[in-house]
C-alpha cells in the first residue's frame, strides 16, 4: 500500500527573484561621492584663485608692483594646483623677487599648506640697496603654511647655487654654495624662531670673506628667536621693519657657527635688530681659537675687536 502524499508538501516552492540591489548600492554611494568631491574641489580651486587675486589687488593698493605673465590651475582630484609664469612681486621699498616661472601645490584635504618650486631654479631677487642678485640653482624649492596665523612656517631649501650681481649691483658677498637651508617656526606669546644654514660656500673673490677663508670653503650655521612677531604687519618689508623695532623686535641668537677656511667662530649669545639707517645693529660675543672677540653692528659698519672688518648688512 503506497502512503498518501499530499502534493502541497512535496512540490518544491517557487524560486525567488534575487535583489540586485546590494550590487547597485555601492556604486550609487561612489557616484554621489564623486560628485560632491569634484563640486568641492571647483569651489576650493575657485575660492584658491579668487584669494590669489584679492591678495594681488590690496597689495597693489599698498604700493607693490605684482604681475603675472599666465596662469594654469589644475590638479584633480586630490591636488590643487597653480602655475605661474612670467611672475614679478616687489614692494614699495624695493624689496622683490621675480622668476620666470613658479610651480605650487597644495592637496585638496590640506589647502592651506603649500609646497612651491621653481623650473631651472632662476630667480632675481631685488634689494633696496645694492641692486639685484641673480640666482641660478640645480634645484629651489621650499613650503609655506600657517599665513594669516602669526609667524608662518616658511622652509627653503636651494641645492647648487650661484649667485651674481645683477646690472648695476654691488658685489654679493657668496659667490654659490652647495646646500642653503632657511626656516621659519611660529613660538608662544607672540614669538617665532629663525634658522639658516649654509654649507659647501665659495666667497666672491676679493671681498671681505675671501680674505676671512682664505679661498677656502665657507659655512654658517644660526638659529635666532625674535618676539613682538605681531608688530610686522605693515604694507612693505621697510616700514615693517621700523614698526617691529619700535616695539622691541630683534633676533635673540641662541647658535652662531661661521666657518671661513681654517677659521672657525661659534656663538651661543647675542642680540640684533635694525637700525635707523636700514642695517643691522648690536652685538654676537664669538669665541674663535678660543680668545673670546664681539662682533659689532654700528654706524653701517662691522667691527672686532675695535677694527672694521666689513660693511654692514643692510635691508633698506
Amino acid at each position: 500500500m503506497t502512503p498518501w502524499t499530499d502534493p502541497t508538501h512535496s512540490a518544491a516552492p517557487p524560486p525567488r527573484k534575487v535583489s540586485r540591489r546590494g550590487l547597485y548600492i555601492p556604486w550609487a554611494v561612489a557616484v554621489v561621492v564623486a560628485i560632491a568631491w569634484s563640486l568641492w574641489w571647483l569651489w576650493l580651486m575657485h575660492a584658491t584663485v579668487a584669494g590669489m587675486d584679492a591678495t594681488a589687488a590690496r597689495l597693489r593698493a599698498a604700493g607693490w608692483r605684482v604681475a603675472w605673465a599666465s596662469r594654469q590651475t589644475g590638479g584633480y582630484p586630490f591636488r590643487l594646483d597653480v602655475d605661474v609664469m612670467g611672475l614679478e612681486v616687489a614692494d614699495a621699498s624695493g624689496w622683490g623677487i621675480a622668476a620666470p616661472a613658479l610651480k605650487t601645490e597644495a592637496f585638496a584635504f590640506e589647502p592651506t599648506h603649500w609646497v612651491f618650486y621653481l623650473p631651472g631654479g632662476r630667480v632675481t631677487v631685488s634689494r633696496a640697496e645694492g641692486g639685484p642678485i641673480d640666482v641660478a640653482a640645480r634645484v629651489l624649492r621650499g613650503s609655506v603654511s600657517g599665513v594669516g596665523e602669526g609667524v608662518p612656517r616658511i622652509a627653503l631649501e636651494v641645492d647648487d647655487a650661484r649667485f651674481a650681481a645683477g646690472p648695476g649691483a654691488s658685489p654679493v658677498t657668496l659667490a654659490a654654495a652647495k646646500n642653503v637651508q632657511f626656516y621659519t617656526r611660529p613660538g608662544p606669546e607672540d614669538h617665532g624662531a629663525t634658522y639658516l644654514s649654509i654649507d659647501g660656500g665659495v666667497a666672491t673673490p676679493g671681498g671681505w670673506l675671501a680674505v676671512l677663508s682664505g679661498g677656502g670653503p665657507v659655512s654658517l650655521k644660526t638659529d635666532a628667536i625674535f618676539g613682538h612677531a605681531s608688530a610686522f604687519a605693515l604694507p612693505d618689508l621697510r616700514q615693517g621693519l621700523v614698526a617691529w623695532t619700535r616695539a622691541g623686535g630683534g633676533l635673540e641668537i641662541q647658535h652662531f657657527e661661521l666657518a671661513a677656511g681654517p677659521r672657525r667662530f661659534t656663538a651661543a649669545s647675542g642680540r640684533l635688530s635694525i637700525g635707523a639707517d636700514g642695517g643691522l645693529a648690536g652685538q654676537i660675543a664669538l669665541v674663535a681659537g678660543g680668545l673670546p672677540l664681539t662682533l659689532d653692528f654700528k654706524g653701517g659698519e662691522a667691527w672686532v675687536g675695535g677694527v672694521r672688518v666689513a660693511t654692514a648688512p643692510r635691508l633698506f
